[in-house]
């Protein structure tokens, strides 16, 4: 059972309809960790032990960087598996979603501030970390649109239209469909200043690649190839 403490409170994942869903294997991982904790530098540690937390032990914690990440058995992650998490310190400005499966299945665990928490080894085995500024199509790094005229319609219009919006991270296929995007019918891209885009004509990041670094029509080859992704930070 994994279960969230609160003070003088545990609530079961169950009973909150929230499960913690999916870890993806090692050719889809979408972010590395870093070499601090949350307070200098990681948005998200994860410690053994609330003692851990206060005495910041590096040797019980887990550390992650924004975007999504998976296998979780990852000597970068070990932590968290190894020995559980007993709390979570979340940097101002972020918040996490856990899951206990592969590939962020089923409904996650939202978590948007430091707390006490009651994970068990093994049991947590994918999160996505999420900048809270990134709530709207505009504060999105990518969106894909069909076309160049869907793009001005949505920007300068205002209308709705077909587009598909990502989080910083790495997509394949299947996650590609789960944020909207239109089995490669996509020729416009619009990046967000100080991020590109690496375009794979196949799944699993296969085949020939692109690397976009500006917003504007795709053509030729570029266009309408993406089976998987990857967003980078310049």
């Amino acid at each position: 059972m994994f279960t969230q403490r609160f003070p003088k409170l545990t609530a079961t994942l169950s009973t909150l309809c929230l499960g913690i869903a999916a870890a993806t294997g090692a050719t889809f991982s979408t972010a590395s960790t870093a070499q601090a904790d949350s307070a200098h530098g990681f948005p998200v540690c994860f410690y053994a032990s609330v003692a851990a937390y206060e005495n910041k032990n590096k040797e019980r914690r887990a550390c992650f960087r924004l975007g999504a990440h998976n296998d979780l058995d990852d000597p970068l992650y070990r932590n968290i598996t190894k020995h559980g998490a007993g709390y979570v310190d979340i940097k101002p400005g972020y918040s996490v979603k856990l899951y206990r499966k592969d590939f962020w299945k089923g409904e996650p665990v939202h978590l948007r501030k430091d707390k006490a928490v009651d994970i068990p080894k093994h049991a947590l085995r994918s999160i996505r970390v999420i900048k809270n500024e990134i709530g709207d199509v505009e504060g999105y790094p990518l969106c894909l649109y069909r076309s160049e005229e869907d793009f001005i319609d949505a920007k300068i219009n205002g209308q709705k239209v077909d587009r598909a919006c990502f989080p910083f991270g790495e997509y394949q296929t299947f996650q590609l469909e789960q944020f909207g995007y239109f089995n490669d019918l996509a020729t416009y891209v619009d990046l967000r200043e100080g991020y590109s885009v690496r375009l794979f004509e196949h799944e699993n990041f296969g085949g020939r690649s692109a690397i976009v670094r500006e917003d504007g029509q795709l053509y030729g080859k570029k266009a309408r190839k993406a089976s998987s992704l990857t967003i980078i930070q310049d």
